[in-house]
């Protein structure tokens, strides 16, 4: 994770809560949005790393 990705990170966190608090959520409510968040954080991670798979892949196709 990056500089920007965790201030990104640390912001929706905050707006989440703030979000939560607003419309009367309780703390159940605000885990299983936090959980929802961290999935969807892992889910594009998951992407990023078979994209990077891939493309390493493809160098080596190329450099052979």
């Amino acid at each position: 994770m990056d500089i920007q990705s965790a201030y990104e990170f640390a912001k929706r966190l905050r707006d989440t809560a703030r979000r939560a608090e607003a419309f009367g959520h309780n703390r159940q409510s605000i885990l299983e949005e936090l959980i929802f968040v961290a999935e969807l954080y892992e889910t594009r991670a998951e992407q990023l790393e078979m994209e990077a798979i891939i493309d390493w892949q493809r160098e080596l196709v190329e450099a052979a």
